[in-house]
């Protein structure tokens, strides 16, 4: 019993500590909770219900049925039976502030007007996706301990600046870090050059989102579950990965870049892309897992093609390479499966490794007729291959370069190749006709 006792005290104790006063919505959208200080003339922030500090695991016995329960009904804690009869673990349920927080300098409440003159203990406890703006009036009137799971960012001013449903940390609207809640169309200034993190956090009826090319900086966090992006006009040079999975239905790419490096991979809904004609090199990865891309144009312009940039993009049947082309990376279209027919520019002479892999829909390649190098695994398993004639200007094959092309019964092997790695026709159990001309080769 006096273990209960000890904890049924200490519970006690804690439940008459940051019970709060009333609530207020700032003007950045979030509910906040506030307590009356002494003489009723001004108020704090606080925590609104009765903050438990770590470890997070209570218990109390009953004594009349010998039942473990929670010690207090707090609307704002929830109790969870844990690992063993007895304990605890607590959450707090309520709705935490997320994203830009205006840390307010005064209140209405009752049609009274209050000074904010602090932040209690634990004020801001789990807000860990929520930046608070703290005016600088308020600067040391608050311990570590109140704010220490959100970013905090100190203004040299008691407020943001607001204009035409943004909110901006400085005059010149060159920091943007928020919205109205009520913004459908999120279309960033071109005095922008950079979004501050958790901007648009949670921002759920956004629909369509502008970036122009003054924007140099996107926190990692910026639009984190925003997930009712449709289209999105991209138009800075930045690398990025902030708008990776998410859902994405069109995307247009501005004049400004030419050589793209922001990553859109696991966009699966992403079903219509527009390049710019500025186009010059598509970095690693840029498309990869965008299963509803069906077809990309590719402008005139355009140099490299890197590793993986559209690995796994299901439904993608058609693409054109430009005669520009210069460098298709490795696995740059492994796994298209909807990919029927190819044509390789004369620019380019050398297909990496896995370039074509498990392309298994793929029954038609145009060769260059400067192509040299067919790397290892570079049409390995695409099982729709019926015929494969070499140009003359092989002059090496990799290990399993065609291997578990099931269906190939027509091969045909140029006059200048040197060298065949292992394995590299293996699985071609269809052959009907196989006609090999090297002059001088290494098997």
């Amino acid at each position: 019993m006096k273990k209960l006792l000890v904890i049924v005290c200490y519970l006690a104790i804690i439940s008459q500590l940051y019970a709060y006063d009333f609530s207020a919505v700032c003007s950045t959208g979030q509910t906040l909770y506030f307590n009356f200080n002494s003489g009723y003339t001004t108020v704090s922030i606080t925590f609104p219900g009765n903050y438990m500090p770590s470890p997070s695991f209570f218990y109390v016995q009953d004594p009349s049925d010998g039942l473990w329960h929670s010690s207090t009904a707090d609307p704002y804690i929830q109790y969870t039976p844990a690992h063993s009869a007895g304990y605890y673990r607590i959450s707090y349920v309520y709705e935490r502030p997320v994203g830009a927080v205006l840390v307010p300098t005064q209140v209405t409440y009752g049609g009274t007007i209050y000074q904010v003159t602090g932040i209690t203990p634990y004020a801001f406890s789990g807000c860990n996706d929520a930046v608070l703006y703290i005016p600088q009036s308020l600067a040391g009137y608050y311990p570590s301990n109140a704010v220490s799971d959100a970013t905090v960012y100190l203004l040299d001013s008691d407020s943001l600046y607001y204009d035409n449903g943004l909110f901006f940390i400085d005059s010149l609207q060159t920091h943007l870090c928020s919205c109205d809640d009520t913004i459908t169309v999120l279309s960033v200034p071109n005095t922008v050059s950079s979004i501050t993190d958790y901007a648009f956090v949670g921002r759920l009826n956004i629909r369509s989102v502008s970036i122009p090319s003054s924007v140099h900086s996107i926190a990692n966090n910026a639009f984190l579950n925003c997930d009712s992006i449709q289209y999105l006009y991209y138009n800075t040079p930045l690398a990025t990965n902030v708008f990776r999975g998410k859902q994405i239905q069109s995307l247009v790419l501005g004049d400004s870049i030419k050589y793209l490096t922001s990553t859109f991979s696991d966009c699966v809904q992403l079903s219509s892309v527009t390049l710019p004609d500025s186009l010059l090199s598509i970095g690693d990865s840029v498309f990869s897992g965008c299963t509803s891309i069906d077809s990309i144009i590719i402008s005139n312009s355009l140099i490299n093609i890197e590793n993986n940039v559209f690995q796994g993009c299901t439904s993608l049947s058609y693409i054109n390479l430009p005669n520009t082309l210069k460098h298709i990376g490795s696995q740059a279209f492994q796994g298209c499966t909807s990919l029927t027919s190819i044509s390789i520019p004369s620019s380019v002479d050398t297909l990496n490794i896995g370039t074509f892999q498990s392309c298994t829909s793929l029954n038609n390649i145009g060769w260059s007729s400067s192509l040299k190098i067919i790397e290892t695994n570079a049409f390995y398993g695409c099982t729709s291959l019926t015929f494969i004639v070499l140009p003359d200007s092989i002059t090496y094959i990799g290990y399993s370069a065609f291997g578990g092309c099931t269906l190939v019964d027509s091969l045909y092997i140029g006059t200048n190749v040197s060298k065949i790695e292992r394995d590299a026709f293996s699985g071609m159990d269809s052959i009907n006709y196989f006609c090999f001309n090297a002059k001088s080769c290494s098997l």
